[in-house]
């Protein structure tokens, strides 16, 4: 198996952008960058005058956006495209953000290009080496305009990437994260910006809760969906009465996708909602490292201690309207 040269994670936006910056100032021949939100402000002209001044001296640049996630009006001095331009299929979306920098080095997390997301708490992975390819495929693959929704994917395939262009993509990757949950040991700690979890999901985790398996969930105090919390609090009387510990985070809008199960730790761009798992472009990455590992442990750790969990009390306290919101949005699930 392929396994990655190098991995360095980032919590927040500012050091994650600084270095991709500084890659694109000494890229030789490719950038492939797409990005779900590509708002214009200060970080979207800095990115924006590098991407200008690679393409002066001869490297290949490709940016594209995603239709819905970009504003209408979005245009740019590089080469670009919109994904799904004019929403040929209504509900597909690309909610990934990736830069592949001459096949060599790759970005990828939760991170968009937009003024106002900078104080955010995501998470972020610079990789190189292992199968950085698989993301160029990928990204040439949907520029191409090729990608159709929930077809059979010929996508090279490594347990490193997890990307899910295709039905059997999705059903695959769907089933080996249920696998997971089912067989885990010891614990299973999920980071996630919108969780709006399948039934499958839900029973999976209780279970596990159940046989003594450490689970705590992160979800955000401050959401930049405001009506995603209400859904959100459907599930979480079952949940917690099986003993699964919820907290949400406070100081900033969470923003992060990651997962620990055991030894398994992936960061991406994937939420726990429908959207992620059945409909948009994601890619998720496996961390191999040790320092990686212990370093994306410590910091689930320290949200944590920025957190407040969600007892049966917090539940109760909550209104009668915001209870019969979020069992009335359940039924807009699958836009969310």
């Amino acid at each position: 198996m392929s396994t990655w040269q190098s991995e360095k994670l980032f919590f927040h936006s500012t050091p994650f952008f600084e270095s991709l910056v500084s890659d694109i100032r000494t890229a030789k021949r490719t950038i492939l960058y797409e990005c779900y939100i590509f708002e214009s402000g200060n970080l979207a002209d800095k990115i924006e005058s590098e991407l200008l001044r690679a393409l002066n001296r001869g490297v290949s640049v490709k940016l594209m956006v995603d239709t819905i996630g970009s504003p209408s009006k979005f245009s740019s001095p590089v080469p670009f495209k919109r994904f799904n331009p004019w929403l040929k299929w209504l509900n597909q979306r690309n909610h990934r953000k990736v830069c592949v920098i001459d096949d060599e080095i790759a970005y990828v997390g939760g991170m968009n290009v937009d003024d106002s997301h900078q104080n955010w708490r995501d998470t972020g992975v610079r990789l190189t080496g292992g199968p950085i390819h698989n993301l160029t495929f990928a990204f040439i693959w949907a520029w191409s305009k090729k990608w159709k929704p929930l077809e059979k994917s010929f996508l090279p395939v490594s347990p490193l990437v997890r990307l899910n262009i295709g039905r059997l993509d999705r059903r695959r990757l769907y089933l080996d994260l249920l696998r997971r949950i089912r067989s885990s040991q010891s614990n299973i700690w999920l980071t996630s910006a919108y969780f709006i979890p399948a039934r499958s999901l839900v029973r999976a985790l209780r279970v596990a809760s159940k046989r003594g398996v450490d689970i705590r969930i992160l979800v955000p105090g401050i959401s930049d969906v405001f009506f995603t919390k209400w859904i959100s609090y459907a599930f979480y009387k079952a949940l917690i009465d099986s003993g699964i510990k919820i907290y949400e985070y406070q100081p900033h809008v969470l923003h992060s996708k990651t997962a620990i199960i055991d030894d398994w730790y992936i960061v991406g761009t994937s939420n726990l909602n429908h959207r992620s798992l059945s409909l948009d472009l994601e890619v998720d990455i496996v961390l191999e490292k040790t320092a990686s590992k212990t370093m994306l442990k410590e910091q689930f750790t320290q949200d944590i201690t920025l957190s407040i969990e969600i007892t049966p009390s917090v539940l109760d306290s909550k209104s009668w309207i915001e209870k019969f919101l979020g069992r009335l949005l359940l039924v807009f699930r699958a836009w969310t």
